[in-house]
């Protein structure tokens, strides 16, 4: 999705998250003159300015979600014009917030001499791989 205003320019980006993809008309009025966009079904999802600014880094808290492991969130981005009007929202395809750590893997040389050690070049030596408490070992070929 891209934004663009050719009359009075985009002064800023707009965010909100939202546990819910859903998009609702909302109506409203500026300088007497009525206006309608497309805004979350969310009621709690409040939108908050990032500037011009293209991607942006924020605390969850500062949309007021508190973000659960499970739980898919989605994305709303919207412009505002010169003249202070509101674009459609656009909404993300969401994303999953995962708290498991990953799984540590350990590689071991099968060499003691460096230079010994395979390479995925050659045909000779071989690794190992540690992954949790069990072991694989495979020949480099």
């Amino acid at each position: 999705y891209g934004f663009a205003d050719f009359e009075s320019g985009i002064t800023r980006y707009e965010i909100a998250v939202s546990t819910s993809a859903a998009l609702r008309q909302n109506s409203y009025s500026l300088s007497g003159v009525s206006y309608t966009s497309m805004i979350p079904v969310d009621a709690a999802a409040r939108f908050v300015s990032v500037g011009l600014h293209l991607s942006t880094v924020q605390a969850p808290s500062v949309w007021g979600v508190i973000l659960l492991a499970g739980t898919r969130y989605y994305v709303f981005v919207r412009a505002v014009n010169g003249a202070g009007i509101t674009g459609d929202a656009v909404v993300s395809d969401g994303f999953v917030v995962d708290t498991t750590p990953p799984m540590a893997a350990v590689c071991v040389p099968q060499a003691t001499n460096i230079v010994q050690n395979p390479s995925f070049e050659s045909g000779v030596g071989g690794w190992a791989q540690s992954i949790g408490n069990g072991t694989r070992v495979r020949a480099n070929t």
